[in-house]
């Protein structure tokens, strides 16, 4: 996934998300389901174009049928400069795949 997200390749890594799955950049945007979602990423990579990012402070926790992330991240690009997020991403099993369900950025400061 991460390849995917630094290269801006939305086709690959629209893969990863659940056909239900909702994205929140708090504050500023909300995506339901693969299409909003992929609409999202095609807004932001192309304001931000090609995007590096170093993830810190991993938390996992789980269940089952659910998966929890809840990190930092390091993002810089060209375009935008450096930003530092927090990250909630939630993974749900969905046909023997485990899918990003829901997932929550939010500025880090």
């Amino acid at each position: 996934m991460e390849t995917f997200y630094s290269s801006g390749n939305i086709d690959k890594l629209i893969e990863f998300y659940h056909p239900d799955a909702v994205s929140v950049d708090k504050g500023r945007n909300i995506a339901y389901g693969i299409q909003g979602i992929k609409q999202m990423y095609s807004k932001y990579f192309g304001a931000y174009g090609p995007t590096k990012f170093e993830v810190t402070d991993e938390k996992y926790q789980g269940t089952e049928d659910y998966l929890v992330l809840h990190c930092r991240c390091k993002m810089e690009s060209k375009n935008q400069g450096a930003e530092d997020v927090r990250i909630v991403s939630i993974w749900k099993k969905h046909d023997g795949k485990w899918l990003v369900y829901h997932e929550e950025y939010s500025d880090a400061t």
